[in-house]
């Protein structure tokens, strides 16, 4: 028996799973906003907002009901499994690590999972570490100029 499924959806659901983990997390948070001005709490909220709405809009655009399944194999879930792992891993290290580490390492290896096959490997491995740099700096420039939100630095600093 030949087990069919649809790779986009199955990582897409296992981004949502993941997602509703991190937002059950952030039920333990104080408030994202306190009379009327945003607090650290807000960018998690943020964060979970933009990743349920990416993950609806995908299984939307891709038409979920209707989708094309294919046939189970190694390169056609390796995707979604390492992008439910670095999403896992993203989680965890967040709550040590801080918004700085954690964010970047997770841009570099959520590009390097998206660009390592469409290009060479260098190319890759450059346009993932710019990417590694310039996504938590857009998001201190977000949340911490524009707000004057303090990003959580995490256990270990």
């Amino acid at each position: 028996m030949k087990v069919k499924f649809n790779p986009e959806i199955t990582l897409v659901v296992c981004i949502l799973v993941f997602t509703g983990i991190y937002v059950f997390g952030t039920l333990e948070l104080p408030p994202p906003m306190e009379d009327g001005s945003p607090t650290q709490s807000l960018y998690p909220w943020i964060i979970a907002g933009i990743m349920v709405a990416a993950c609806c809009s995908v299984l939307f655009k891709r038409q979920i009901w209707g989708g094309k399944e294919q046939v189970l194999t190694w390169e056609r879930i390796k995707k979604p499994i390492f992008g439910t792992i670095i999403l896992g891993s993203y989680i965890v290290l967040f709550v040590f690590a801080g918004y700085w580490i954690s964010t970047s390492i997770f841009s570099f290896f959520v590009a390097l999972l998206f660009e390592y096959e469409r290009k060479s490997k260098v190319k890759a491995l450059i346009y993932s570490a710019i990417l590694g740099v310039i996504v938590p700096v857009i998001g201190y420039l977000f949340f911490k100029v524009t707000f004057g939100i303090r990003l959580p630095e995490g256990v270990w600093f």
